[in-house]
């Protein structure tokens, strides 16, 4: 049975009452999630449908996050914490996973999940973000199937007694969903880094290293800063950036008062089901036609040009030799699914397999990220020179995120994405430079990735 909102708030409340009456410990300290006493409540109640993105958007907390992929039935609104993990160096990320099992152990529950490009902590802009990150929210929205959920998370740790007078006073000040207002504001002015000329100097850098060997390709990064006539809410921009793009995961990770990544992303590395996975790889793309037969004939090309055929290859050794360390076995990788957004389209190859009993995310994260075409081939002599020669730094850009369960995973590459930070909004795009690319391509190419986000706030100007 549906229940209102203020139905579904009392009776969590009451709930949570019930529950915490009956736990009469002493408390401790939450120093160690692994012990077997670790608690985690799940209170769910079922509600009348709820606009997630308004939801949101309506929240007092600055802690949100938000998670939409529309070829699965499922989509996941949170607002503040009930668990937060984080490491600053992803090659000391054991105790970071300790924890994040602990949890995942407790309940059949989902965390946000993120990481950076580079092993180590952001920099720069991307204060606030960690190497790795999971949260759970204190309070979701969850749609699933064309039901609404409401659920709150209470994480208690050995010895600890729950804190039901501070999560009454959380759950009181959720606000009840309602309509609110999808004005973006302007765009008075646009810095690129590096600005064209740099740009050309670099890719004449990636040109040399192509034709010496020493890479096959190598993906270089561009930030797009937009100066906006007033600050923007996050919520509002993804909205209006998932009107356009239908076809795409829809994220965002805001974990302070001023600073919200978001975007859209086609991008799939890997879903997990208990022990299958599945991931697909963008291997190429053409601009979308002006008509459907001018769409065919250039889809057509993405099948068909010898250099598709190259990226195809590079992106099935990549894929392949990922999935020969990870699984017991996997199916022939297919280069034939065509997706399609509002400026361009993409040729996909997919693979999936069975996994092998002692693999867990650790592993498929390491073996998977970066893929050959966020960072290049070979993937670890392209880093290094991504390292020597960018200026951008990447934060969670081209890196995995997403949702991490017991039994389940589904993440996306974080392309097409946006760092609000207030007034000013950095979009970030890459481009693949290999032999035959021109500087003048490759920087077209980057516009394009980020047309559908200039021409959202074109929209909010009118």
């Amino acid at each position: 049975m549906e229940l209102g909102w203020q139905e579904a708030r009392q009776e969590i409340i009451q709930e949570l009452e019930m529950i915490a009456k009956s736990v009469s410990m002493p408390s401790a300290s939450f120093s160690d999630v692994s012990d077997q006493s670790l608690r985690l409540y799940v209170i769910k109640k079922r509600v009348v449908a709820c606009p997630l993105l308004s939801w949101l958007q309506s929240q007092p907390s600055f802690q949100r996050v938000y998670w939409k992929r529309p070829d699965i039935d499922w989509a996941c609104a949170g607002v503040g914490v009930s668990f937060f993990e984080h490491t600053k160096d992803q090659d000391k990320a054991d105790i970071f996973w300790e924890r994040v099992n602990a949890v995942l152990a407790a309940a059949d529950v989902k965390l946000f999940f993120g990481m950076s490009f580079s092993k180590t902590m952001p920099k720069g802009e991307w204060k606030g973000f960690y190497a790795m990150q999971a949260l759970l929210p204190r309070f979701c929205v969850v749609e699933e199937k064309g039901a609404y959920y409401f659920t709150c998370h209470v994480l208690v740790g050995p010895g600890e007694k729950i804190p039901f007078e501070h999560i009454r006073r959380e759950i009181e000040a959720v606000v009840f969903p309602q309509e609110r207002e999808g004005y973006l504001p302007s765009v008075i002015a646009r810095k690129d880094l590096p600005y064209y000329d740099e740009w050309n100097k670099k890719v004449s850098l990636a040109a040399e290293a192509v034709l010496s060997g020493s890479v096959d390709r190598i993906m270089l990064s561009r930030r797009s800063t937009l100066e906006l006539s007033q600050s923007v809410d996050p919520c509002a921009l993804l909205a209006a950036i998932g009107i356009s793009r239908k076809n795409g995961a829809l994220y965002l990770f805001q974990f302070s008062s001023d600073l919200c990544l978001l975007g859209a992303s086609h991008e799939l590395l890997y879903v997990r089901k208990e022990r299958n996975i599945y991931s697909e790889v963008t291997v190429a793309s053409r601009p979308r036609g002006a008509s459907v037969i001018e769409d065919g004939l250039l889809e057509r090309e993405l099948l068909a040009v010898p250099k598709e055929r190259r990226d195809r290859r590079y992106a099935s050794v990549a894929l392949l030799e990922a999935f020969r360390t990870l699984c017991l076995s996997y199916d022939p990788p297919s280069d034939r699914k065509v997706v399609r957004s509002v400026y361009e389209q993409y040729l996909i190859l997919t693979l999936s397999g069975k996994l092998q009993p002692d693999v867990r995310e650790p592993d498929i994260l390491s073996a998977m990220h970066p893929t050959a075409f966020a960072g290049g081939f070979p993937v670890e002599k392209a880093l290094s020179l991504i390292d020597q020669w960018e200026d951008v730094e990447r934060g969670w850009f081209a890196s995995p995120v997403g949702m991490i369960g017991r039994e389940c995973a589904d993440l996306v590459i974080a392309e097409g994405s946006c760092l609000v930070e207030a007034d000013r909004v950095h979009l970030f795009s890459g481009a693949c430079i290999e032999r035959g690319v021109s500087s003048w391509h490759a920087w077209e190419k980057m516009d394009t990735q980020i047309k559908e986000i200039l021409d959202v706030f074109a929209v909010g100007k009118k």
